[in-house]
């Protein structure tokens, strides 16, 4: 999709159209020709007669044009033409990749160069569809539109996810949103506390893989833990941890308390900043008692991103809370056996906590994250080539290539029960590296992760990485028991969202800036003087947005 690449392409079509053009003039009566009348008869009937071979041929074989694509993608690796599932599509779709790689902190500001130098590659693998300006590329014709109505697989996303509606542009899709499948139970997301169940049974408490808790049941077994200190762990024992520490706070227990901390609502017919509900305020307080009592992590407050899953990892938190997809369960589990080879599986726990209110507070799960488009530059058959291919990956068969390997080779399959020859690492755990040969086993996944993004290999019947444990006591019942709860959901409003408009496009959710006074509230010896004082710092800022939404968002 790249302006000079572009240029290339169109300048081999031209060369081939020249040299299909002087074929055809070879068997042209133009004046010139030193053959008979009757040699030019004869040469008219051979191409004749060739013709429905020809016709029939390119019937049999719907691929017998060679392409080669410009792919702009995130993953580049370097030994992405040796994959097995990207040789077979290669093969069987007679193609060739070409990849231009972009950085992720480059990614937004790479796409705009390339679209303003009219350069963009014909594949965007990774778009990362900021609306106002998608909106905007789509009526200039950047994107050329996507029709999914002869790709069953992919236009079976289009009607089980919301977010391709919503990103339809005069009523067509532009670019293809990447889902998640995170939770297939339902619309509850998965963030939740997770628990470590050896050390609760170490304390002698016989909790179920879900426990059911109140806030207040919560910070009781928090100072439990605290003082009975089950692995002896002393001051390196964190009783409860979030992945970046202070940086999380806001997002996930103040959350808890206010489901609007991070966005804007609807209260009697006019949009109201989330925040600035006395919600917060309490969620901050509760925060601040956990903070002083030592239950959280004293140095939390200035951690680095992923510094409190670290701590996590090395065996030392008790109870952690974040994203408990399987995928995500797994990988700390993995993890955590670095430090602590005998953890398993069901040392691992989550705790379904109710609060104060007496309801259980969940996120709505999150659909999607990053698309793909096509620049207006690519040819109807090139791009129908590429749909098919994506719709070809997200079949059965290749979801299982995907998640398991080389079939006959890494794998086979009988009936359901599917039987791996994957290596082992020192704990146990299926292991893929280089060093064994097997790295692409998993590195094969960003080819499937151009079409949709993360969970279908968990989800297979049979995958031998991820346990009934995790997935059915764990996760599915966590999911049916917080629904049947009749939980508070924070939802996902695209509307809002998508939204544009001047000032709302400048500040936003005040994301940040809530982030870092939450922190500076509860840290401080006076919450509600510090956090007063930035609501009323921003208040003229807010009124602005909420003015916009109250104008153009009814």
């Amino acid at each position: 999709m790249k302006a000079t690449k572009v240029a290339a392409t169109l300048g081999t079509l031209l060369i081939a159209s020249s040299v299909m053009a002087a074929c055809g003039g070879n068997n042209t009566d133009n004046g010139n020709n030193n053959g008979s009348s009757n040699a030019n008869q004869t040469s008219k009937a051979d191409a004749a007669t060739n013709a429905p071979a020809e016709s029939a041929a390119a019937d049999s074989n719907p691929y017998a044009e060679h392409y080669t694509y410009e792919v702009y993608s995130l993953d580049a690796p370097a030994d992405f033409d040796s994959f097995p599932l990207v040789k077979e599509a290669k093969e069987k779709f007679n193609i060739d990749i070409k990849i231009q790689q972009v950085l992720g902190d480059v990614w937004d500001q790479k796409t705009r160069t390339l679209v303003a130098s009219n350069d963009l590659p014909e594949v965007v693998a990774w778009y990362n569809l900021n609306y106002g300006e998608y909106v905007s590329w789509a009526k200039q014709g950047v994107f050329k539109a996507i029709d999914t109505s002869k790709y069953p697989n992919l236009d079976k996303l289009t009607k089980e996810y919301k977010i391709y509606d919503k990103v339809k542009v005069d009523g067509k899709l532009y670019a293809f949103p990447k889902v998640i499948v995170s939770n297939p139970y339902n619309e509850i997301g998965t963030e939740m506390y997770m628990y470590r169940r050896d050390w609760a049974k170490a304390m002698g408490h016989d909790f179920a893989p879900v426990q059911d808790m109140t806030w207040d049941e919560l910070t009781n077994y928090l100072k439990e833990l605290k003082e009975k200190d089950p692995a002896k762990l002393g001051d390196k024992l964190v009783p409860l941890e979030v992945g970046s520490g202070g940086k999380g706070w806001s997002g996930t227990f103040g959350l808890q308390f206010n489901p609007n901390i991070q966005t804007y609502f609807k209260k009697d017919g006019e949009w109201e900043f989330g925040a600035a509900q006395p919600e917060t305020l309490e969620g901050i307080k509760q925060v601040k008692s956990l903070y002083d009592q030592g239950l959280l992590a004293k140095d939390s407050y200035a951690y680095k991103d992923g510094e409190g899953l670290d701590r996590l990892y090395a065996g030392r938190v008790g109870v952690y809370y974040g994203n408990q997809n399987v995928a995500n369960m797994k990988d700390i589990i993995t993890k955590m056996q670095v430090t602590n080879p005998n953890f398993k599986d069901e040392d691992y726990g989550v705790f379904m906590v109710t609060m104060p209110d007496g309801k259980v507070h969940v996120k709505e799960k999150f659909e999607w994250w990053g698309s793909f488009a096509f620049a207006s530059s690519i040819d109807d058959k090139k791009m129908d080539r590429w749909l098919q291919m994506g719709d070809w990956l997200l079949e059965q068969e290749q979801l299982e290539k995907n998640a398991y390997g080389a079939q006959g080779v890494d794998w086979t399959k009988d009936g359901s029960a599917v039987n791996v020859t994957w290596p082992k690492d020192a704990q146990g755990n299926y292991s893929f590296t280089k060093d064994n040969g097997k790295n692409y086993i998993n590195d094969q996944k960003m080819f499937t992760k151009w079409f949709i993004l993360e969970g279908t290999d968990v989800w297979l019947e049979g995958n031998p990485l991820y346990s009934d444990y995790l997935k059915n006591d764990l996760l599915k019942t966590y999911v049916e028991k917080a629904e049947a709860a009749g939980p508070v959901m924070t939802p996902n409003n695209y509307d809002l969202d998508f939204f544009t408009a001047p000032n709302k496009n400048k500040y936003g959710t005040f994301g940040d800036d809530v982030r870092d006074n939450f922190i500076k509230a509860v840290v401080s010896n006076n919450p509600e003087q510090v956090w007063n004082s930035f609501l009323k710092s921003i208040e003229p800022k807010v009124k602005s947005v909420t003015a916009e939404l109250d104008k153009g968002l009814q």
